[in-house]
C-alpha cells in the first residue's frame, strides 16, 4: 500500500481506523501517565482470518486488497491522551487522541487530513506482563488482529 495512509499494521489497526470511521463510544476515565498503554509500541505481527506472519509481511484480505506490517512501523501513546503514528518507508503519518476503557481502545484522528475526524475502538488484551499488547478488530468484515512490543 506504499506511502498511503492505508499502510496498515500498525498500518493494518490505522487503515481499519481509516476504512470503518466508526464512531468511538464517549465515556471513560482520561488518559493518565499510569495508563499501561502510555509509551511507544512497534509492530511485531498481523494476523487476519486464518493466516498469520512475523512483521515485515502483507497478506491479502477478501475483495484483493492487502495489509502489511513492515516491522519498524510505529505507534506511541502520550499520557495526555495523544497519540502518533509512523510508519517505516512512508512519510504519512497519523496522529490524535486516545481513550482506554477497560479494554477498549477508541482512536479519533486529527491527521493525515484524509481521515481527520473519525474515531475507531478496538479490543486490546496486554500480555507478557504489559511487554505487548495485541489489537484485535475488524478489518471490513475480516477480523484482525496486531501484535505490539513496548519499546
Amino acid at each position: 500500500m506504499g506511502e498511503s495512509f492505508g499502510r496498515i499494521s500498525i498500518g493494518g489497526f490505522l487503515l481499519l481506523m481509516f476504512l470503518l470511521g466508526c464512531s468511538a463510544g464517549r465515556g471513560g476515565s482520561i488518559p493518565s501517565a499510569s495508563s499501561p498503554l502510555v509509551g511507544q509500541w512497534r509492530q511485531t505481527s498481523i494476523a487476519t482470518g486464518n493466516q498469520s506472519a512475523k512483521c515485515p509481511a502483507t497478506m491479502p484480505l477478501p475483495g484483493g486488497s492487502t495489509t502489511s506490517c513492515s516491522g519498524n512501523d510505529m505507534i506511541e501513546f502520550q499520557p495526555n491522551g495523544t497519540f502518533t503514528a509512523t510508519f517505516a518507508g512512508s512519510s504519512v503519518k497519523g496522529s490524535g487522541t486516545w481513550r482506554l476503557t477497560g479494554n477498549n481502545l477508541s482512536l479519533t484522528f486529527t491527521a493525515p487530513p484524509s481521515v481527520a475526524g473519525r474515531s475507531q475502538s478496538a479490543i486490546i488484551r496486554f500480555g507478557d506482563g504489559g511487554k505487548t499488547v495485541n489489537i484485535n478488530s475488524k478489518l471490513g468484515e475480516t477480523p484482525t488482529t496486531e501484535t505490539y512490543t513496548r519499546q
